[in-house]
């Protein structure tokens, strides 16, 4: 007894039971933690990018919007987000910020066009290639479906789900938050990429 009070012991849970919430919780945290900083890195890109303090913004929300919903239905269907499925979000901005990317670049080719007529000569424009992209997309991650790990299968829905998903939301809500931003203003000089061009001439 006196051993034991000089030298006090310390006493943790160990064994799989331990190791297993030990993982399920770090997951957890991994989804909210590394999605948050893609979301910062991407945003702080488009800025430099564009010199548009507004545009990280309306890119993100349908984007965040879309894989917020994709992790609520894996965590509602399975009880719980596997380890290869926490990686996702961080994936799906690299991925899903693309589609925004491709509407607003079409949209500034056509802002001189009559209000009522711009966003159907913009989605005349890109709106095949962005839903063949989609499909192709998700049709990738849907083949995970037929695997015999529960945690691919997982993978493969959550990630073809929230692929449809962020189409959807960005095709229906980038004409309306794309008016706003233009109304709104908050713009500067952006990088100029004319260096690509020149790489390109003296390639040919």
């Amino acid at each position: 007894a006196g051993y034991v009070r000089e030298h006090p012991l310390t006493v943790q849970f160990g064994g799989p039971p331990a190791t297993v919430m030990d993982a399920t919780s770090s997951m957890e945290e991994d989804v909210f933690r590394t999605g948050a900083i893609a979301m910062v890195i991407v945003a702080a890109i488009l800025v430099l990018s564009f010199g548009d303090l507004l545009f990280p913004l309306v890119s993100l929300i349908p984007l965040g919007m879309a894989i917020v919903w994709s992790m609520t239905f894996a965590q509602g269907v399975w009880g719980s987000v596997a380890f290869v499925t926490a990686a996702l979000p961080t994936a799906l901005i690299g991925i899903g910020i693309d589609y925004a990317l491709h509407i607003r670049a079409t949209r500034l080719e056509f802002r001189g066009d009559a209000p009522h007529a711009v966003w159907q000569r913009v989605y005349g424009r890109v709106g095949q290639p962005l839903l063949i992209s989609m499909l192709t997309s998700a049709a990738a991650f849907a083949s995970l479906l037929v695997a015999r790990m529960w945690a691919l299968r997982q993978l493969g829905a959550v990630g073809a789900l929230a692929l449809v998903l962020i189409f959807v939301l960005c095709v229906s809500t980038m004409p309306v938050l794309l008016d706003w931003r233009d109304r709104v203003g908050l713009r500067r000089r952006g990088v100029s990429t004319r260096w690509i061009g020149r790489l390109a001439h003296k390639a040919v």
